[in-house]
Order: C-alpha cells, then structure tokens, then sequence
C-alpha cells in the first residue's frame, strides 16, 4: 500500500510537471536571405532571434552581409507587420522598443513604431554594419503578432536599398525551463521524499515468526 501511495504521488508530481514545463516562452529564428529587388541575388544579410519572455519578446538582430564586397553597405531596418490583437488589420500604434542593448559595434536605433525598426542612417559610426549585433524587447507582445519580416538593407545594390524577406530557420519549442520551473520541481521532489519517510516510519511492523 505504502509503495501504491509513492507512485501514485511520483505520478501526480511527473504530469505537474510536465505542464509547468511547456510553460516557458517560445523562440524563433530567421534570416534575412531572399532578395525583394530582381537584380540583386539572394544572400544572407541579417539574422534575428525573438523569444517570448515574461512582459514581452527579446529581439536579437545581427548583421551578417559580406562587408568586402559591399564595405559602403548598412542595415537600415527591419519592417514587419504587427497587430495587437485588437482587430483592424496592420499595425497598431504604441509600440516601443525598450533595454535596446548592443552587443557588437556601436549601432545607433532611430526609431520605432508599429511598422518597423530602424537604425542611423548616417555617415558615421552609428550605423549597423556586418557583424554588429543589437538586442531590445518589446513590452506586452508575443513573438506571434509579428509576420512579414523585412530587413532593408542600405547603399548595397548601386548605392541604393534591398530588401530581403525572412525565412523560417528554426522554432524550438521546448527551450531550458526557467528557475520558477526548477524550483517546482525540486519542490515537489523534496515533498515525494518527505512523504515517503514519513510513511516509512509510521507503517506498521510485520509480527514476528514464531519460533
């Protein structure tokens, strides 16, 4: 009976957890890689990450295009189309990038709105380059309510601007649990254990054989 009651707790603990654990945000991955303009090539140009995180998504944007071949070249931004579930189509208004962070370089962020991001555009050092890299969240959003991703990419075909659509790399869906997760977890497991001694020592003991 005693070990009954062990597994049936251990059965309980293991389906808890394992709805906690699909708990933690999704992530995904693309890049910038399929050229809108006929008379530039596909190639990568950018890569992004956006996770869902408590509050909001993290953004993680890093430029990758051959800066030899094009060492006049810049990101100029990333264009998407957003909704805030609200109904009414395309994007909505009161969106803002916030803990905006660079990580690689020295990238300059010029604005935001519903539509896009962009970065400086001047001739100088705040512009994104090849290998600059950039992190930002935004507050009260899923990765979900953002679709059509563009980079545009600026002075590479001619001195004029390309953009690339992004595509899909990867869409892990069952990242590392967060601490809350573990803690459950070893919560739970601390629990089983306590129960398991107590029940031990309150069982009662098997009469002796007779001689």
């Amino acid at each position: 009976m005693m070990i009954k009651t062990l597994k049936t707790q251990c059965l309980v603990l293991a389906i808890a957890c394992t709805a906690t654990s699909a708990l933690p945000a999704q992530a995904a991955s693309y890049v910038f890689s399929d050229s809108l303009s006929p008379s530039f090539a596909d190639q990568a140009v950018a890569t992004l990450t956006i996770s869902d995180i408590a509050g909001g998504t993290l953004w993680s944007l890093t430029g990758t295009y051959d800066a030899r071949s094009y060492p006049s070249a810049f990101l100029q931004g990333i264009a998407y189309t957003y909704s805030d579930g609200s109904g009414g189509g395309k994007g909505k208004p009161g969106l803002a990038a916030s803990d905006f962070t660079v990580t690689q370089g020295a990238v300059t962020l010029k604005g935001v709105d519903a539509k896009g991001v962009t970065f400086s555009t001047a001739n100088n050092s705040g512009r994104f380059q090849s290998g600059d890299a950039v992190t930002w969240v935004f507050r009260n959003t899923t990765a979900s309510q953002f679709s059509d991703l563009q980079a545009h990419v600026n002075a590479i075909n001619g001195g004029n601007s390309v953009k690339f659509a992004a595509v899909a790399a990867t869409t892990p869906l069952s990242p590392i649990p967060e601490p809350g997760t573990w803690a459950m977890l070893l919560t739970g497991l601390a629990f089983v254990a306590w129960r398991g001694r107590r029940l031990v020592a309150t069982a009662p003991s098997a009469p002796a054989l007779a001689a």
